[in-house]
This record gives C-alpha cells, sequence and structure tokens, in this order.
C-alpha cells in the first residue's frame, strides 16, 4: 500500500500560486509533484490562479478619482 501524503496548506499553495519565489526550490518541486496526485490541492491552486489573473487584470483606479469619489461618499466639512 503506498504512503499517504500529507495534505499541503492552502496558504502554502496560494504562496506557490502568488509568491513561488518566495519557495525553495525543492518545496517548489514538492508541491508540484503533489498538485499532480491530489485533486482537491490542484483545484485549489487553481483557484489561485485564476482568482490572481482576474485581480491582476482589474484596471487601476487612479487616486484622484478615487478621492473624488471618496469626497462624494463623505464630504469635507465645509467652514462656516
Amino acid at each position: 500500500m503506498p504512503a499517504r501524503v500529507k495534505r499541503i496548506d492552502e496558504q502554502l499553495i496560494e504562496r506557490y500560486v502568488r509568491w513561488p519565489e518566495t519557495l525553495s526550490s525543492d518545496l517548489r518541486a514538492t508541491i508540484q509533484t503533489h498538485l499532480a496526485v491530489d485533486d482537491v490541492a490542484r483545484a485549489t491552486a487553481d483557484f489561485y490562479r485564476q482568482f490572481y489573473e482576474e485581480l491582476d487584470a482589474q484596471e487601476e483606479v487612479p487616486a484622484a478619482k478615487l478621492n473624488a469619489y471618496l469626497e462624494r461618499l463623505f464630504p469635507s466639512p465645509r467652514a462656516a
């Protein structure tokens, strides 16, 4: 009977997807091997890949536009 592979922590999968350079090459290889055999871990990695691709594709809101929107929501007190 093959040895059971310990499940990889979700935060580690997210880190592997988003910031792989923060992991050692050995750990990246271990995770990659694990993703090949663990459907749940692979689905989690796919979720994070899609999430970050969509997040990165969002148009950045210029600070001036954001400040104008916030000013409409929360007007500054006017001097009397």
